[in-house]
């Protein structure tokens, strides 16, 4: 059966950093994917509470952008809204409980995302 072979590498890092340009040659197409504005990221966050059926208030999903950026110092990576919507999940089912979307509930899952051991 025939079939089209697409390989996809995905780093964090500097290629350069990681191999040399040999090799970077012989992969002829390359996607740099950036950090997400400050609007990327409060739609990719409405859009994974609505996945989930998650309910907030109007200013939930700019706090929690600004948040991650002020307090937690970190680039706002597109992948942080369904991995802090995670933590928020997984608490609850460990507590019991129902989610609930809060500053609260969103500061201490940066906290325990970031590995912070103090809230700042």
């Amino acid at each position: 059966m025939p079939f089209d072979l697409f390989v996809v590498f995905s780093t964090n890092l500097n290629p350069l950093d990681i191999t040399d340009s040999a090799f970077l040659r012989r992969i002829p197409n390359k996607i740099e994917i950036g950090h997400a504005s400050e609007e990327q990221f409060i739609r990719i966050f409405e859009t994974e509470c609505e996945r989930r059926g998650l309910n907030h208030e109007p200013g939930i999903p700019l706090f929690v952008a600004r948040y991650v950026t002020q307090a937690m110092k970190q680039p706002l990576c597109q992948c942080f809204p369904r991995d802090l919507l995670n933590h928020i999940f997984w608490t609850a089912s460990y507590e019991g409980v129902r989610p609930e979307l809060s500053e609260e509930t969103l500061e201490e899952a940066c906290h325990q995302y970031f590995l912070s051991t103090k809230k700042l």
